[in-house]
């Protein structure tokens, strides 16, 4: 424009350089004060079920704020990392955002931070700024709903002996298990074995609180599982002891869910709050079964079992009344144990429904048929 003394294009040229610096003063000048927060609906989030995350946004800076992107970090397993344009926000008002969380694996999972883009009407000149603050969400376990019950409990124990089906039954009880006789006692917990060798009547002190309801054992050895992620026989087993223990509970049946470890977990919201942060365990072994001695039904949740390992649990539960177990994975050795033993086992593949497990667990019949793993 100098060059060919053409004075209007001189002013064109001028007005492009100056533009991009005013766009930048007007978006100082803004003085960009923002504050969000961020709610999770429902609070209980559970693997495979949808969920709402809301975004409130408000504007606390001099002018009027409009043209902001608004985008929340939100991990994979979660769902899509959701974009949100808002419109004008005139100052001290707030506004809000909805987008939905598709959960498909159980965990602790952080949203956040909120990253905020806002641009001059031009688009010349963009502000970017990331907002303070997370949200944790705790994923629970999917929950299968099913039907049924296993058959009835063994509410007593035969005169003298161990429950009837029970490994422990042909095996005759340590001296150090039974004590003297006191007044008050049951007298169904008199040990008659051990009273006709001592001449005095002697009772076993763990038939007294014998009825314990059912136990649900969970496998969490991590050489007993394969797979990764959501399609992990680990999840599965999560999911089918999670949704057993929570059927029977509904149902009003004392039940107690415990790892293969010796961790109780307890029952009802607390229990799936332990089993949503659960991980394997290197190295471990079938022993922290004997966590279950003295129930009066044993549903074991297992990854592949070799017949050490079933060994290893019948003697660990050897007391126990009626047990069956879900094997998931390849039908091995210690399958064949545990039938020998009396147990009632299904084998299970991952496309095998939970509840058609569970119906074939209550009828006590073989294996199921099914692809996968």
């Amino acid at each position: 424009a100098l060059v060919l003394d053409e004075r209007d294009l001189l002013r064109v040229a001028l007005l492009l350089i100056a533009l991009p610096v005013l766009c930048a003063l007007l978006l100082g000048l803004a003085r960009l004060d923002l504050q969000l927060s961020r709610s999770v609906s429902p609070a209980a989030v559970t693997a495979g079920s949808p969920a709402v995350v809301t975004l409130t946004l408000g504007a606390g800076g001099r002018l009027p704020v409009a043209g902001l992107l608004l985008s929340d970090d939100v991990p994979a397993a979660l769902g899509e990392v959701p974009r949100y344009a808002v419109g004008t926000l005139p100052r001290g008002t707030t506004a809000s955002v909805h987008y939905p969380l598709v959960p498909t694996l159980r965990g602790r999972h952080t949203l956040g931070p909120v990253q905020v883009r806002l641009a001059d009407p031009l688009g010349l000149v963009e502000l970017v700024r990331v907002l303070d603050g997370t949200t944790e969400v705790l994923v629970r376990p999917a929950l299968v709903e099913l039907s049924g019950e296993p058959g009835h409990l063994v509410h007593s124990v035969e005169i003298g002996g161990t429950p009837a089906g029970s490994r422990g039954a042909a095996q005759n009880v340590p001296d150090a298990m039974v004590r003297p006789y006191r007044h008050g006692d049951d007298l169904r917990s008199v040990h008659w074995r051990s009273t006709a060798r001592r001449d005095e009547l002697m009772v076993r002190p763990q038939e007294q609180d014998r009825r314990t309801g059912t136990v649900v054992l969970l496998d969490v050895r991590a050489a007993a599982h394969h797979g990764a992620g959501r399609h992990s026989t680990f999840e599965h087993a999560i999911s089918v002891a999670a949704s057993v223990a929570a059927h029977l509970d509904a149902r009003g049946r004392p039940v107690q869910l415990i790892t293969s470890g010796g961790v109780d977990l307890g029952r009802g919201e607390a229990c799936l709050d332990q089993l949503a942060v659960l991980d394997t365990v290197r190295g471990a072994s079938l022993t922290g079964a004997i966590g279950a001695i003295g129930a009066d039904e044993l549903i074991a949740v297992l990854g592949s079992v070799d017949a050490a390992g079933a060994e290893t649990l019948l003697t660990a539960t050897a007391g126990n009344g009626p047990a069956r177990a879900v094997v998931l994975g390849a039908d091995g050795a210690g399958v064949a144990v545990l039938r020998t033993a009396g147990w009632s086992v299904v084998v299970a593949r991952e496309r095998t429904p939970t509840a058609q497990v569970w119906q074939q667990l209550c009828a006590g019949t073989a294996e199921l048929a099914g692809a996968g793993w």
